[in-house]
């Protein structure tokens, strides 16, 4: 049923945020030692990797918003304002397969998605075209790049390293990006940026990062 599969779900979360925090607490109570960490972090790195890599292939099933960026990548790809009309309307009808719209949800509301988002939905499009697979490993790709700029920002602050286990092992995190492919993969990417930028002294490009 629903309910037991709700409940097999919620355990499995349970047990994984366990071992998470559990490995966040041995990350921070080892001693800080600049320069000596390189292997635990190649460990934590590669394995935040794989953890991303396993759910690229899985089908979404707690959110169908891919679907809509899939949507209204394929409208602007026609030369159409995705905010000009909702995927329901018959000015779209001939866009319209078994792949895709099924599955967009609130087909009588156009997207409300802002401008930078439908710039990047409309270059993965061209890019995956309306593969929800493909769609997901660009922001995986992006979360991967995340990680590497929490891993130079850390240092640029002469904080231990291997702390950017806090992000890169954490289930929601894998999960809403990996699994679900939302936006965050793309924007999260642009915010640590723009931490990044600031912290050396590259204000206006982490402005522009932020913005």
């Amino acid at each position: 049923t629903d309910i037991t599969s709700t409940h097999l779900f919620l355990f499995q979360f349970l047990v994984l945020n366990a071992l998470y925090f559990f490995v966040v607490y041995l990350v921070f109570k080892r001693p800080h030692q600049p320069g000596r960490s390189r292997g635990l972090l190649l460990v934590l790195f590669l394995f935040a990797v794989f953890f991303r890599l396993c759910l690229v292939g899985s089908t979404p099933q707690l959110s169908s918003d891919m679907y809509r960026y899939v949507w209204d990548g394929r409208v602007q790809s026609q030369g159409i304002n995705p905010y000009m009309h909702p995927p329901s309307s018959d000015s779209l009808a001939s866009l319209r397969d078994k792949a895709i719209y099924p599955h967009i949800n609130r087909k009588s509301f156009p997207t409300i998605y802002p401008a930078g988002a439908q710039i990047f939905f409309l270059a993965t499009h061209k890019l995956v075209g309306d593969s929800i697979r493909g769609l997901k490993a660009v922001f995986v790709l992006f979360d991967v790049l995340t990680m590497i700029v929490l891993i130079a920002l850390l240092r640029t602050y002469g904080l231990q390293e291997t702390r950017f286990v806090v992000y890169a092992w954490n289930p929601l995190v894998i999960l809403e990006i990996s699994h679900s492919g939302h936006l965050e993969g793309f924007s999260v990417f642009l915010v640590v940026l723009a931490f990044f930028l600031y912290s050396i002294d590259k204000k206006t490009l982490g402005v522009l990062s932020l913005a």
